[in-house]
């Protein structure tokens, strides 16, 4: 209450003036440069990132794929346009906050984009309750629209009913091409969240045409021929009889059986070998396993042996439950890795939200990777991101009569224990400078020297 009071109190002055026939208004304003050891910052205003959910997308009108960012924690979507890189070849990221508001306004927990019609555009998949809901982009001319095509998504079931395509709220499902006739599949764990199933796109099947949205459940009920239970505890082998029951072998358990608390499936054909297999996240393990698929693509998938570790060279490794996006965001046409844990807040205090973007360089193929550590702070590094618990200050700290800014943050974890950091924005701002910065102003960042 007290907070609401002193809120009215300062915007009162602001509201009387506009009621008596004033004119005011605010603008999201990024013309400010700001400078971090030498280096300008690309997108210093952008608001920082934690759990990051990658997408590629055409935003406006020319020749280059786009980036959509859907961060869990805040569940806000954020837009960035492919630039030649200014410090270099390639391309860079620049943030785009004007196509934000394109999107539905109601997402939450998971936020993936395929063209599911094959028109070039690619469509939006999201989580609705225990279900998949899907927009269809209608964007033309560089402007970005969606429509409802699915609210919910509909499959047919093992018991030839019609059914919510299920997803559980923790969980990213994998939406693609998996059987390679043309239109997307959804490969999304069951409800006790330890058996996959297999939502296979029936529309090449049925009307011939690639574009549509009719799901059935098929390959029984343990496609891919395994189960898991715990944290990088599989067990392969695992075989049904016609009527979905278990006939051999036997399921390994290891102590009670976990309730569906996080899964996260990516596909990737990771050897080259022409066989797609899955990278594997838990809720509670540090990494992604891969999952080796002895073939075929299609709902007689085989999957027979898994890697804890992967990739082999620099591993994925969180605190808990990462996931990982297969994108090309270098621009060179080859898919390359990204990961980020997939959770909503930081419990315990155990991620590092200045570094929760891992960015690997396809240095092979799409179709033969050979992915390559580059960074763990992917455009977090080009933003003014300190991680959690963000607090500025603003005051005249060098006497010169413009306002510099304070930050202090939640720290840097070392191991059990955190230490205090806190940098300073000096501005180069004359006092009577109009409020909106046309003028420009230069900021840079400085290193507080004391411990």
């Amino acid at each position: 209450m007290k907070k609401l009071f002193t809120l009215c109190f300062l915007l009162s002055p602001l509201l009387n003036y506009a009621q008596s026939g004033g004119a005011f208004g605010f603008r999201y304003d990024q013309s400010p440069t700001v400078t971090v050891n030498s280096n300008v910052l690309l997108n210093p205003w952008a608001g920082g990132l934690n759990t990051t959910q990658y997408s590629t997308i055409r935003l406006n009108d020319d020749t280059r794929d786009d980036l959509l960012v859907f961060d869990r924690s805040t569940n806000k979507i954020s837009t960035f346009l492919a630039i030649d890189n200014p410090t270099g070849s390639g391309i860079a990221w620049k943030y785009a906050p004007e196509y934000e508001t394109a999107f539905p306004r109601v997402l939450y927990s998971w936020v993936l984009l395929v063209d599911y019609d094959g028109d070039g555009k690619k469509d939006l998949f999201t989580y609705g309750s225990g279900n998949v809901r899907v927009f269809h982009n209608e964007s033309q001319n560089g402007q970005v629209a969606f429509t409802i095509a699915a609210d919910p998504l509909m499959t047919l079931g093992l018991s030839g009913l019609n059914i919510q395509l299920y997803v559980g709220g923790t969980d990213i499902p994998a939406i693609t091409d998996y059987d390679d006739d043309g239109d997307i599949d959804i490969i999304t764990f069951d409800a006790d969240g330890n058996i996959l199933a297999y939502q296979q796109n029936m529309s090449v099947e049925q009307t011939g045409k690639k574009g549509g949205l009719i799901f059935q459940r098929t390959g029984s009920l343990c496609w891919g021929h395994f189960r898991k239970e715990f944290c990088n505890d599989f067990t392969f082998g695992f075989q049904c009889d016609g009527s979905g029951r278990v006939a051999a072998p036997p399921v390994k358990l290891s102590g009670a059986r976990p309730l569906h608390t996080g899964n996260t499936l990516t596909v990737v054909d990771t050897d080259g070998d022409g066989n797609k297999d899955l990278l594997f996240g838990f809720v509670s393990c540090e990494n992604i396993a891969r999952l080796r698929n002895a073939g075929p693509n299609s709902d007689k998938a085989n999957f027979t042996s898994y890697d804890s570790l992967f990739p082999a060279s620099n591993p994925i490794l969180f605190p808990a439950f990462p996931a990982a996006f297969f994108e090309d965001v270098d621009g060179d046409g080859q898919k390359d890795l990204l990961a980020s844990p997939n959770v909503n807040a930081n419990d315990n205090y155990a991620f590092d939200f200045r570094a929760s973007g891992w960015y690997y360089k396809n240095k092979g193929t799409t179709q033969k990777p050979d992915f390559q550590l580059v960074q763990k702070d992917f455009l977090q590094s080009d933003m003014l991101d300190l991680g959690e618990r963000t607090a500025p200050a603003l005051a005249d700290l060098d006497g010169d009569g413009d306002l510099d800014m304070l930050v202090g943050y939640g720290g840097v974890g070392l191991g059990s224990s955190y230490r205090g950091v806190s940098g300073s924005l000096k501005t180069k701002v004359q006092p009577r400078t109009p409020p909106l910065c046309s003028s420009q102003p230069t900021i840079w960042a400085c290193q507080n020297p004391f411990p």
